[in-house]
C-alpha cells in the first residue's frame, strides 16, 4: 500500500498565469506520480501585490478547466497554489486548488495570513474560515488529504483539526523566504508526530521582489522520520513513495489522536477570549 508523490519546487513567471499553468500541465504529463504538488501561489507568482485582484481565478474558469482536463487525461491529482475569487464581490483568497483524476475541482483557502516583516497578505487576501479534508482516489487507494499553506503550519490547531477529521496526509505548499527556513524545518517533524499523518512540503524557489525563496521540499513520515529532502535554492522535483500502511502502526505506537481530549481543546478557545 503506497502512493507516489512528486513535490515540485519551482520559480513561477510573475503574473503569467498561462505560462505557469503550462508548466503544471507539462509536469502532469511527465511525472509518474499519482499526486503532483506545486507551491503556494505558483500560478500567479507571489510578489504581484495589487495584481492578485485581476489574476484571481474562478473555479469554473477556462484555466482551471484546462488543469482539470489535464488531471483527467493523465489520471493524476494536482495541488497547486493560486489566488481565487471569493464569493463576496471584490474579495480574493490565497488558495490551494485540488484537482482530482476524475476532473473535480476543490480548494482550500489559507486561514492564517502573515502580516509581519515583508508579508502584507491581509492587504490582498481574505482569510479562509474552513479546514476541509478531501477524499481522493490515488492509484487504487482512497487517501484523505488535508491542505495547508505556509504560515498555517505554525498553528498546530490547523494540522490537529485536519488529523482529527481523518486526514492521512497533510500537504503544506509554501512561499517561504530564506530567513524562515530554520523555523520551518524545526516544525516539520513535530507536525508529523503530533498528528501521526504523513507530511508533504514544497516551496517556491528564487527571487521575487524583496524575497528569496529557499525551496527545500521535504516529506516526513507519520512517525516523524525524514523520508526525502530536495536541495535548497534550485528548481527540483522531489519524488517520494508514501507507505500508507505505516499510518496504523504510527497511531498504535503513539495514539495522540485517540487520546485527544475535547475539553483541553476548548481551553484554547477559552484562552483566546480572555
Amino acid at each position: 500500500m503506497g502512493i507516489d508523490v512528486a513535490l515540485v519546487q519551482a520559480r513561477p513567471a510573475l503574473g503569467d498565469l498561462k505560462a505557469n499553468a503550462a508548466r503544471v500541465v507539462e509536469a502532469l504529463r511527465r511525472e509518474r506520480a499519482q499526486l503532483v504538488v506545486f507551491p503556494e501561489l505558483f500560478l500567479s507568482g507571489y510578489a504581484v501585490r495589487d495584481g492578485f485582484s485581476t489574476l484571481a481565478l474562478d473555479l469554473d474558469g477556462p484555466l482551471v478547466r484546462e488543469l482539470a482536463d489535464a488531471c483527467r487525461a493523465t489520471d493524476k491529482a494536482l495541488v497547486v497554489g493560486a489566488p481565487t475569487r471569493a464569493a463576496a464581490r471584490g474579495l480574493v483568497h490565497n488558495s490551494l486548488l485540488l484537482l482530482t483524476p476524475d476532473g473535480r475541482v476543490q480548494k482550500y483557502d489559507k486561514v492564517y495570513l502573515p502580516t509581519f516583516s515583508l508579508f502584507e497578505e491581509d492587504h490582498f487576501f481574505k482569510e479562509g474560515n474552513a479546514l476541509p479534508v478531501f477524499d481522493v482516489a490515488l492509484g487504487g487507494e482512497r487517501v484523505r488529504l488535508g491542505l495547508s499553506i505556509c504560515y498555517d503550519l505554525f498553528f498546530p490547531e490547523v494540522t490537529k483539526t485536519l488529523a482529527m477529521r481523518g486526514a492521512d496526509v497533510i500537504v503544506c505548499a509554501s512561499a517561504s523566504p530564506t530567513p524562515s527556513r530554520a523555523a520551518f524545518e524545526a516544525v516539520f517533524p513535530a507536525r508529523a508526530v503530533e498528528t501521526t499523518c504523513h507530511l508533504l512540503y514544497t516551496n517556491l524557489v528564487g527571487a521575487q521582489d524583496a524575497a528569496l525563496f529557499w525551496g527545500g521540499a521535504q516529506a516526513w513520515s507519520a512517525r516523524g522520520s525524514l523520508l526525502a529532502k530536495a536541495p535548497y535554492d534550485e528548481e527540483h522535483v522531489l519524488r517520494v513513495r508514501l507507505d500508507m500502511a505505516d499510518l496504523a502502526e504510527a497511531r498504535r505506537r503513539r495514539p495522540a489522536l485517540r487520546d485527544t481530549r475535547a475539553e483541553v481543546l476548548r481551553m484554547l478557545l477559552d484562552a483566546s477570549r480572555e
